[in-house]
């Protein structure tokens, strides 16, 4: 039997989201946790819930012991540490877990599955990605845009199998670095960079935002160690090309903050985001979207889309 280990990374302290839309920030891990038990999956063997220290949060964020008691999926909830945001806490659970699961999917609290059986979706996609070519090592992402060559964005979700993590840490150990991929999200700087052949700059990104540091650090700590990523994008479900939607909180119209990606216009995104941005979108676009935001996973949040 496979087994996937469905995670999300969570913090909730109180951010300058403009909310106008639902769920409210402290019903996020709630709803997130309502979609995923209302769908049919196959693979998923336990929920994981990281739970990150934060300061001046919203209260009721983490009271989901009444989900949890009615769950048919074991969901377990581990207290961390906010070191290195989600990518930090992906990194947590895989030590704490390591090989009692097949494959980890990690997100976000505020993206969730969206159909059934999604997780055997995206873990057929993986494979048929990674085991022939990769020996099942890579990882799958909604999607990943460089710049400069940088891997710098990913988003929706990231599937991986624990070979790969493995595979991962050992890397780093045998690299000689001192220290576990874990750790080095604090390390990477230009000068790392240059080491490994890898052109552009990861200084001023620090500089601008740490969140947006550890997104692109966390790929570039695959990148250094030679592991393929990917996104699946390219693939088809039910005969229509799978999507993800990117949330813009900043977009006051009625779930006007979606910017629909496919394989074709990624490129796109590094110059003009607003390029990509679809408002003329149907229910169908969300409904082949394996991950989705929450603002968008139930009908009540969606009801002005045709």
């Amino acid at each position: 039997m496979v087994k996937v280990n469905y995670v999300i990374a969570t913090y909730n302290g109180k951010c300058n989201r403009k909310m106008d839309s639902m769920p409210s920030p402290q019903d996020i891990l709630k709803k997130h946790l309502e979609k995923v038990l209302s769908l049919q999956t196959n693979y998923i063997t336990q929920i994981t819930i990281m739970q990150a220290e934060s300061e001046n949060f919203y209260e009721g964020y983490y009271d989901i012991q009444d989900i949890i008691d009615k769950s048919s999926i074991p969901i377990k909830t581990i207290p961390c540490e906010n070191y290195g945001y989600s990518c930090g806490q992906w990194m947590k659970c895989y030590e704490i877990y390591k090989n009692e699961f097949d494959y980890y999917i990690f997100l976000e609290d505020d993206y969730c599955g969206n159909f059934d059986n999604f997780d055997e979706l995206l873990v057929n996609i993986y494979n048929e990605k990674f085991e022939s070519s990769c020996g099942g090592i890579g990882l799958l992402a909604g999607y990943i845009i460089k710049i400069k060559n940088i891997p710098d964005h990913w988003s929706g979700s990231l599937i991986i199998s624990s070979k790969t993590m493995e595979y991962l840490y050992w890397q780093y150990e045998s690299l000689s670095m001192g220290y576990t991929p874990r750790e080095y999200l604090d390390l990477i700087t230009d000068n790392i960079l240059e080491k490994y052949n890898i052109r552009g700059s990861i200084d001023n990104i620090r500089k601008g935002y740490i969140g947006g540091y550890y997104q692109v650090v966390f790929s570039v700590l695959f990148t250094i160690a030679g592991i393929k990523q990917e996104v699946y994008l390219d693939y088809s479900y039910k005969d229509y090309k799978l999507q993800i939607p990117y949330w813009n909180d900043n977009d006051k119209k009625t779930c006007g903050g979606e910017v629909f990606l496919s394989v074709n216009n990624l490129h796109k995104i590094a110059n003009n985001k607003h390029e990509l941005r679809k408002y003329n979108f149907t229910r169908k676009d969300i409904d082949f979207s394996p991950i989705v935001p929450v603002q968008v996973a139930f009908p009540e949040y969606i009801k002005n889309i045709i």
